[in-house]
Parts: structure tokens; sequence; C-alpha cells
């Protein structure tokens, strides 16, 4: 895909796409909007600058309409059994059990890794639980964030893989950002993680063999 291609499905998904339907939602009386954000740094990327830009739609038509609730969820790295092969964390692991030396940034950047199971509890929580008026950013993570070498030199351990981690392969993105989530906010919320990102991790290498 060209970048442009890729370019125009980030802001008709994360941009148009959602402002086309956020009106309606006001106008057919709908009180409550939770949608999914990033604890990325806003300006980090056309991805989460886009996000950002929803929100900061979202926060206004809050303010305009009082009625409205809008809770912007800053979803932290989420992983699970049933992802998709070509993101980070299955990839990873596809190459560690068949030998396959893993390319990889120096890895110092911290990643605040959240399983599938505590995202859908909680997301199940903020839509039937809470009820706060106005707009909400709400942090979705554990409040623990690992480097990515220690994440893959986790992973290559649970796999019992030879694979070579060749760390500084791969160059690091310009300005790239560690990302954790406030625990502190998330509590006020009501909101909770069950599961480490350890034992997480070793449940889904076990259920990828």
């Amino acid at each position: 895909m060209k970048n442009s291609e890729c370019s125009n499905d980030i802001v008709e998904s994360n941009l148009r796409a959602p402002l086309r339907v956020l009106p309606k939602c006001v106008d057919i009386g709908i009180k409550k909007v939770v949608t999914i954000g990033t604890g990325l740094p806003d300006g980090f990327n056309e991805y989460t600058y886009t996000k950002k830009m929803f929100s900061d739609y979202g926060r206004w038509l809050t303010d305009k309409y009082r009625g409205l609730s809008f809770y912007n969820v800053k979803l932290e790295t989420y992983y699970g059994s049933d992802e998709p092969s070509g993101r980070f964390i299955p990839d990873v692991i596809g190459k560690l059990k068949t030998g396959e030396p893993v390319k990889l940034t120096e890895g110092t950047q911290k990643r605040d890794l959240i399983h599938v199971d505590d995202v859908v509890r909680n997301l199940r929580r903020m839509i039937f639980d809470i009820d706060e008026s106005g707009y909400h950013d709400i942090p979705l993570g554990t409040g623990d964030a690992p480097t990515i070498r220690e994440i893959t030199h986790h992973l290559k351990k649970m796999c019992g893989s030879r694979s070579d981690l060749m760390y500084g392969a791969v160059p690091m993105r310009p300005g790239e950002p560690d990302s954790v989530a406030d625990v502190e906010l998330m509590r006020r919320y009501g909101i909770e993680t069950e599961i480490n990102w350890k034992d997480g991790l070793r449940s889904v290498c076990e259920a990828r063999r």
C-alpha cells in the first residue's frame, strides 16, 4: 500500500468516520459515548494525532450538549492469543518458535502491556457502570511499563527459543516515547487490571503452540 493510501485509511477510520457518527448520536439522544484512543503522545504520529483530533471534537460537543458523556479511553499496548500475526508480539513469537533471528530496535522504549481480557472487562465497566457527565480522558493499562528488551527476553524464555535477538538492527523512530497508564487516575473511575504482563505473555506463548 502506498503511503498516501495508508494515510487516507488512518484519517478515515480515526477521524472522518467517527465524525459522521458522533453528531447522529446526539441527534437520537444517546447519552454516553466511549471511544478507544491511545496512551501514546498526541503528536507522535498521524495515528495518535487523528485520535486526538476526534477526542477534541468530543470535548467540544460535551460542552455544547450538557447531557452527553464522552469517555476517551487512552488505551495502552494491548495483546492476546488471537492477535493478527503481523502485530509486534505475535510476530516476535512466530520467529522465536521457528528459530529465526528477531530484528529489533535498541529496545529501550517502555510499553505498558495490557491483556485483552482486562481491556474488555474494563470497557464493559465504562459502558454499564460508570455514569459521570461531561468529557473524560480515562487511561487503561497496568501501570507497569517494561522495556522492549525485557519483553522480548521474557518471550524468548517462555518460548524456549534459541533465536538471536538483534537489538539495534531496526532504527528507532524519531521521538520514540515511553508509555505507561496513570493508575491513580484509573482508580478514580474504579478501573483495575488483573493480569500482569509476564503471566499474560506466558499464556499467549502457550496458546500459539
